[in-house]
């Protein structure tokens, strides 16, 4: 459903929402619409490429703009041909994810330890 129709239908129902309320709509709304992977996700797929079990070939695709050739496997995006795909690696936000990937995998032994669930050494 559309977010406009529906927050102009909760809007118009009759218990309607306040503009802070139908803010919070469109934040959840955006956020799901313009999901990326994860970074421990992008980890794994950088590391399969590392050891040989996924080559760049794996993401070629008919259906998406270039075919599918000119991948950023941090970023998780498509570009039409090289030279897009050269300068998005000149930009901030690249070079940002790639500082992120850089960092060690947390390991569920970490999470069980932050929530308080694992033993102390």
């Amino acid at each position: 459903m559309n977010l406009l129709i529906y927050c102009s239908y909760l809007r118009l129902s009759k218990y309607p929402i306040s503009c802070f309320s139908f803010f919070v709509l469109f934040d959840i709304f955006y956020r799901v619409k313009r999901r990326t992977k994860d970074i421990d996700q992008i980890q794994d797929e950088l590391q399969a490429i590392a050891e040989g079990r996924r080559t760049k070939s794996d993401y070629l695709d008919p259906d998406v703009s270039g075919g599918g050739q000119h991948v950023c496997i941090p970023c998780s995006r498509v570009f039409i041909n090289a030279q897009a795909l050269g300068e998005h690696e000149k930009t901030k936000p690249h070079k940002k994810r790639l500082k992120l990937i850089a960092e060690p995998q947390y390991t569920q032994e970490e999470a069980d330890a932050a929530a308080g669930l694992g033993r102390e050494k």
